[in-house]
């Protein structure tokens, strides 16, 4: 108990006279100055490192593994930015592609929950292939931007093209 007195006279400020206890209480814990340059070299290495994903972010291929990641509407911000180069512009349709897809088996699901006694299995089954269409989705298309590959998928193109009519060609 006079432990604890002590010790809540220290943090009040109201130590005993003669001998401060706060202060070799301080010494003996782990909170010498060799931890606290450790713990500075760490933030710079850190702060390196951040410093590097940062710029990686700012290039035309992180932008694009940006649009495509699996966060829905990441590619709204994407395409905001950069609407004049036409990959990432692509690569933001595709991830507006994906989140359609994803949102229209939500909405199958909806409606299948509305069907007696089999209804909600199959809304959850829908559901569940919609988050999987999109994760796997993204996730190809990540990988083939990192292997540097092209993909086409008949449906994909498709609609694809049918977004960039819409959106970007003038029509008269």
């Amino acid at each position: 108990m006079a432990e604890r007195s002590s010790l809540l006279n220290c943090r009040t400020g109201n130590c005993a006279q003669g001998s401060n206890p706060c202060v070799s209480e301080f010494i003996n814990t782990n909170h010498s100055m060799q931890n606290l340059k450790q713990l500075k070299s760490y933030f710079e290495t850190a702060k390196g490192k951040l410093l590097t994903i940062y710029d990686f972010l700012q290039t035309e291929e992180g932008l694009r593994y940006i649009a495509l990641s699996p966060l829905l509407f990441s590619w709204l911000f994407v395409i905001s930015a950069n609407f004049q180069n036409q990959k990432i512009r692509e690569s933001c349709l595709y991830s507006g592609i994906f989140t359609l897809y994803f949102f229209l088996l939500l909405l199958v699901s909806i409606v299948l929950n509305w069907l007696p006694f089999i209804g909600n299995a199959l809304a959850n089954l829908s559901h569940l292939a919609g988050i999987l269409i999109y994760l796997g989705l993204s996730g190809f298309f990540i990988y083939s931007l990192y292997k540097n590959k092209k993909v086409e998928i008949l449906l994909l193109e498709k609609h694809h093209k049918l977004i960039n009519d819409f959106l970007f060609n003038e029509r008269p």
